[in-house]
């Protein structure tokens, strides 16, 4: 069938008033390779044009199927110069515009594939109603593989893999297990290269809410930071460049003695000043390691004091040399002395010399007598003299009128001064995550 039309009104116009096709186009010859039905237009208008008016209609305006094993449909716009898409599909109605479906449980190939090998996106998913409270897009599975998987496989590319762009007031990105039988990792990001796993950055200078916020109402670790490489490198650096606040702060809002804000398994290094409300070595009891605990308090002082102290053995004439480290006096000023006779009184037990060379002398003691010695100093390092402890000091103007320690005046934990280095804002909840 041929039909040629030269005017500007239809070529072919089929009319079914019946339940049946208007239209039944087929090739029974399997050896004919050439297109059952073809359609040019060199006019202005649409090529084909497929309309079911009978709004109870409930069939498909345009059915494609093939038995072959080749595509069942093929869209293609060969003018390089058009800048339109070559299927456009517009729904006017309230169900999918698009809907596609692999019917063969043992099909393994891609259900939607989108390729492009020009520079624009391979796909963009746009919601034009500032109403819709909808996903965008929305990825989900009834296997057992992943619901979405994004890979660059490009060795070069410098370009991120993900990218979530948001100008709104929500969250940049949810990640909820709703499973509460599943124990695997909510989020995971492995590295195989030289760069930052993850990076979390606050770019506006006016925000102060927190970068990095982790909760956890089970029993578990809330975070945990972990280096398996026997050489070098830390489990977790924290640095505060230019600013007056913190650069960690931890806390724990619970009462009791047992209700830690931090716990360290191994040696702490602090290399500034350490500012504690008390302090105290904690072992396992020498007399009873299995079942109790022993304690100590540190001994303080107003100065950045050191303490020395020995036992010595007088010579014949009661007197005798104490040797300090060879460091002593370059360490030390404002020297102090305690002598305390063992074994006997000794009233006339005295400082015959002062410290000079990183020594001082005992006199006045009986012969072979012994002898303790206490010496203590006033540090006068490099640091030390820069960094002097401040023993009074008036609280700035956010922290007057609330204390440290508001539990020891029986005040309400919401006085205390470590509540403002949390901010402001409202713990995030699960209720209202869209699934």
């Amino acid at each position: 069938l041929l039909i040629n039309n030269l005017g500007k009104g239809e070529a072919l116009s089929i009319w079914a008033n019946g339940s049946g096709r208007a239209a039944h186009f087929r090739t029974m010859d399997p050896q004919n390779n050439q297109i059952t039905f073809k359609i040019t237009n060199y006019g202005k208008n649409d090529a084909a044009y497929f309309l079911i008016p009978n709004q109870t209609n409930n069939r498909v305006a345009l059915y494609v199927e093939t038995y072959g094993i080749g595509n069942s449909a093929v869209f293609r716009s060969l003018n390089s110069s058009s800048n339109t898409p070559a299927v456009m599909i517009d729904n006017y109605g309230s169900n999918k515009s698009l809907e596609l479906k692999n019917s063969t449980p043992t099909n393994n190939a891609s259900v939607i594939l989108a390729s492009s090998i020009g520079t624009g996106r391979v796909a963009e998913f746009f919601t034009m109603n500032q109403n819709n409270s909808s996903a965008t897009l929305y990825s989900g599975t009834l296997g057992t593989g992943k619901a979405a998987e994004f890979i660059c496989d490009n060795s070069n590319s410098q370009s991120t893999v993900l990218t979530l762009h948001h100008i709104g007031r929500g969250k940049g990105l949810d990640i909820y297990l709703a499973n509460s039988n599943n124990n695997s990792n909510g989020l995971l990001i492995t590295h195989s290269g030289n760069g930052r796993a993850i990076e979390y950055n606050l770019t506006n200078a006016s925000n102060n809410s927190i970068g990095l916020y982790a909760s956890s109402v089970g029993s578990g670790n809330i975070a945990y930071f972990s280096r398996n490489h026997t050489t070098s490198g830390n489990a977790m650096v924290f640095m505060l460049s230019n600013s007056p606040a913190y650069t960690l702060y931890a806390g724990n809002s619970s009462s009791g003695t047992n209700n830690n804000a931090g716990y360290f398994s191994g040696r702490v290094v602090v290399t500034s000043i350490l500012s504690k409300g008390g302090g105290s070595f904690k072992i396992d009891h020498p007399l009873d390691p299995e079942n109790k605990y022993l304690s100590h308090s540190f001994v303080e002082s107003p100065d950045m004091k050191n303490i020395y102290d020995g036992i010595i053995i007088l010579d014949n004439n009661g007197e005798a040399y104490v040797t300090l480290p060879n460091y002593f006096e370059v360490l030390n000023k404002d020297i102090r002395y305690q002598l305390t006779a063992v074994g006997a009184s000794a009233p006339g037990l005295y400082i015959a010399e002062e410290v000079s060379g990183n020594k001082f002398k005992i006199a006045g003691g009986k012969p072979n007598m012994k002898v303790s010695w206490q010496v203590t100093g006033i540090r006068k390092d490099a640091f030390a003299e820069k960094n002097r402890i401040i023993v009074e000091e008036w609280k700035n103007e956010t922290e007057r009128g609330k204390y440290l320690h508001p539990e020891a005046f029986d005040k309400p934990a919401s006085m205390s001064i470590g509540n403002q280095y949390f901010g402001n804002n409202e713990l995030p909840t699960i209720n209202n995550i869209e699934k």
